[in-house]
């Protein structure tokens, strides 16, 4: 391919390519022809001069950008070496010795963007090359004055060079925001993979988990919960707690996020400072349109996967369809139960498997009436406040309890039988549920 390079109009450099086989360019006019002798004559002069020219071009690259002074981004022979290749061949190329080609300014953006090299370093780099090559340029100008070359060939041979500086600088852009692109399309799937890894406890046989905790942003060790939400069976693929990394930044802690298997999956930094647990629990309650789990802090990074079961277990305390937050200790009943729905269901049917044989309405109202007594502490007089009857009333309807299913609600053993069968009915599968929800209630004095 040949880059065939024209003027249009000042400060306006445009690009072709010609297909290999073609005729060479149009004749340029004679004033083109004179703009393009004088470019030549500075440019093989600047070629005879290259050594002292790189010198000088380096030292103001590297005095003008911190980044390349520094060990970690570029050396300086590093920088050296660019300019005579970007500069050798942009002066060849204006001597007319070869074809200007930007494939060598993308191939110079595209590894320095690899690098991480900022583009306002690149973009100065190139300036500061045109700089030079403009005072050369307004030198020779003086030099050879009006003898050899008119005024207006010397004006547009600068445009010229400052035209073909712009196309450099956006070919850089362009072939650096490419790069970059595909470097954080990279990055995003190396941190989902690793993230995958983590939360599945595989992590350690993928790389050290220092590199894993630099990779996530994350602390090695801290103190860190696990977060788990449910997602939207109507929107699979959707975040349950929408730009929660965001809020938690603005609040002030670190996290890392996975939408994955019906779940989005999260780790946060809690830190130590004085409630901090619960500014965590706020930021998610603000969120949350689902149910979510946040189990108990950890120190380890490495231990994420148990505590990401935990969270789970967690989530599953909440009753189906609610939209609330529940942190494991809190919960610790109704995760046990969680933990085996199997043994759940088998427990709420052997406790209350006589008041789960009534009809809907007197099963619905012994049920309420007992997860209310449960919930007053089992204070009679407290529930019978909670549902508008009278304290006898609650103590009959407790007796009938006792009567049908044989326990005592007197004995602690029992109260607790009791306790995890209502905690299993709560969270147990539809058919169980139901039996709270039944429709035909008595009323409340009955």
């Amino acid at each position: 391919m040949r880059w065939t390079l024209t003027v249009r109009s000042a400060g306006e450099w445009s690009e072709r390519v010609q297909p290999p086989g073609s005729a060479e360019p149009p004749a340029a006019d004679g004033g083109d022809l004179l703009v393009d002798r004088f470019i030549g004559h500075v440019a093989r002069s600047l070629l005879e001069d290259m050594p002292a020219l790189a010198d000088e071009m380096t030292r103001r690259i590297v005095a003008y950008q911190r980044v390349y002074a520094l060990p970690a981004a570029l050396q300086i022979d590093d920088v050296r070496a660019d300019v005579e290749e970007n500069l050798g061949h942009m002066l060849r190329a204006l001597a007319g010795m070869e074809p200007l080609d930007f494939g060598l300014t993308r191939a110079f953006a595209r590894r320095r963007a690899e690098q991480g090299v900022p583009v306002a370093a690149l973009l100065h780099a190139y300036r500061v090359s045109a700089e030079v090559i403009w005072d050369h340029h307004l030198a020779a100008g003086h030099r050879l004055g009006l003898d050899q070359f008119g005024l207006d060939e010397i004006l547009d041979g600068a445009a010229k060079l400052w035209a073909l500086t712009n196309t450099c600088c956006a070919v850089i852009s362009q072939a650096y925001d490419d790069t970059s692109t595909e470097r954080a399309r990279r990055a995003e799937r190396e941190r989902l993979l690793v993230l995958d890894a983590l939360f599945d406890g595989r992590v350690q046989d993928l790389r050290p988990m220092v590199d894993v905790a630099r990779l996530l942003d994350l602390p090695e060790r801290d103190r860190l919960v696990a977060v788990v939400a449910e997602l939207s069976p109507s929107s699979p693929g959707t975040e349950a707690l929408t730009r929660v990394d965001s809020a938690l930044r603005m609040a002030g802690f670190r996290s890392a996020w996975r939408v994955r298997d019906r779940r989005q999956v999260g780790v946060v930094v809690v830190g130590t400072r004085p409630g901090s647990l619960g500014g965590v629990r706020a930021v998610l309650a603000g969120r949350a349109t689902s149910r979510v789990g946040v189990s108990p802090v950890y120190a380890d990074l490495a231990d994420t996967r148990r505590h990401v079961s935990l969270a789970e277990l967690a989530l599953r305390s909440l009753p189906p369809g609610a939209a609330g937050t529940a942190l494991f200790e809190e919960h610790l009943v109704d995760a046990l139960v969680a933990r085996s729905p199997d043994l759940a269901e088998r427990v709420a049917a052997g406790v209350l498997g006589p008041v789960l044989g009534l009809a809907p309405g007197e099963r619905a109202l012994l049920l309420a009436t007992l997860e209310a007594w449960v919930a007053a502490g089992g204070s009679a007089g407290t529930t019978a406040e909670r549902l508008f009857c009278h304290r006898n009333t609650v103590r009959n309807r407790l007796q009938r309890v006792e009567e049908l299913t044989g326990r005592s609600l007197a004995e602690p053993a029992s109260v607790t039988d009791v306790c995890v069968a209502l905690t299993a009915l709560r969270l147990g599968p539809a058919r169980l549920a139901e039996a709270t929800g039944a429709s035909d209630t008595a009323p409340a004095g009955h």
